[in-house]
């Protein structure tokens, strides 16, 4: 009995296992595109998708994360700021002719707008110092696919000219997404 069951719920496994998932199957539902050319491609590790980067890249990438990191923490400060402005305009009740109401919301909303341009600056070095390495790797990937297709032999390649452009592309770009 026991090793009847065992075998029945391998079967099963067997069965549900060419079986989509329920979020492909969602996204096959509002899919325009039939053609699923990518989905044969096998996912990589996230470590193996900075193999084309040098180690002066790998440094900007976690100096541009730690700087994100920084950004993430400034953002609270600023939602607290905002709702110190709020109690400050929600508890007074004689608001006009009050230096001290007036001098709390200055400070306040001083603070809120240097936070603001601290918040811009950073996420802006982010960006630009993620951008930079991202584009060099994969200058570097785009180089290296280049190369290997140079160095076979061209009746080893089934592609035309037009179709390897375009897969070269939507496989730099699927790696650009993954950095």
């Amino acid at each position: 009995e026991m090793e009847r069951t065992s075998s029945s719920s391998l079967l099963i496994e067997e069965e549900n296992s060419n079986r989509p998932g329920f979020f492909r199957r969602i996204l096959n539902i509002f899919d325009e595109d039939e053609t699923h050319e990518l989905d044969d491609i096998q996912p990589v590790s996230f470590l193996q998708l900075f193999r084309f980067a040098s180690r002066k890249e790998l440094f900007v990438i976690v100096i541009a994360s730690i700087i994100s990191l920084l950004a993430g923490f400034i953002s609270p400060i600023r939602m607290f700021i905002v709702g110190k402005i709020t109690t400050i305009y929600v508890e007074e009740k004689a608001p006009l002719d009050n230096d001290k109401f007036l001098w709390s919301v200055w400070t306040w909303s001083s603070l809120n707008g240097i936070g603001f341009i601290i918040t811009f600056i950073i996420e802006f070095i982010q960006h630009y110092l993620h951008m930079w390495a991202t584009e060099r790797i994969m200058k570097r990937c785009r180089s290296t696919f280049v190369d290997s297709i140079l160095s076979r032999d061209s009746s080893d390649i089934k592609l035309s000219t037009g179709e390897l452009s375009n897969r070269l592309n939507s496989y730099i770009d699927r790696m650009r997404d993954g950095i």
